[in-house]
């Protein structure tokens, strides 16, 4: 569970850090109108990486302990499914 959360972790900052870098620009270089519209964005970039980080997290690992599951069983589930989902012919 440790390594997903830091996997999550490093791409949520770098996926943020990217999209921040031209709504920054709008915002510092656009207009009246621009400048309005790239700060309810920047706001809305840092409250969903915020979530991401901070409480999305603990809800997965809170979910996993309260379904009385380790970990390895929930990776072993997604998988499961990933693989069905992947290729449907393998349930029949």
């Amino acid at each position: 569970m440790n390594e997903s959360i830091n996997q999550t972790l490093s791409r949520t900052i770098l996926t943020s850090t990217v999209t921040l870098i031209p709504i920054l620009c709008l915002f510092l270089f656009g207009g009246p109108v621009l400048r309005d519209f790239s700060l309810a964005i920047i706001i809305g970039v840092v409250v969903g990486t915020y979530s991401s980080i901070f409480i999305a997290s603990p809800i997965v690992l809170w979910w996993t302990r309260a379904r009385g599951r380790s970990t390895v069983s929930l990776r072993r589930e997604v998988t499961e499914k990933t693989t069905t989902a992947a290729n449907p012919l393998a349930q029949r």
